[in-house]
């Protein structure tokens, strides 16, 4: 497994183990709010991931794993949208 440093938008970082699409710390780390830029970085590894979301994964060793995904422009434009239907629902107190 490969040793990388996974570097947030505010400046903090999280040092883990890859393993193929998952990354693997000891305890359950503070992810920040902001993650419009995660940059990963190692041996073999050197790539940016913008408007990231972390996906928690299975544990069968006790350790932490999880995953960094990107969230498409598509999903990001679907909740726009489903947040404008909400704020404006709640302004002419409508259920949807």
């Amino acid at each position: 497994m490969e040793n990388v440093i996974i570097t947030f938008a505010d400046g903090t970082s999280i040092n883990a183990e890859l393993n193929g699409t998952s990354y693997i710390t000891d305890n359950k780390p503070d992810f920040p709010d902001d993650l419009s830029i995660v940059t990963i970085t190692g041996p073999k590894t050197n790539m940016t991931i913008e408007n990231a979301r972390i996906i928690t994964c299975a544990s069968v060793d006790g350790r932490f794993w999880f995953a960094i995904l990107s969230t498409s422009q598509k999903e990001i434009e679907d909740m726009k949208i489903r947040a404008d239907l909400d704020f404006l629902a709640a302004m002419v107190d409508v259920e949807l």
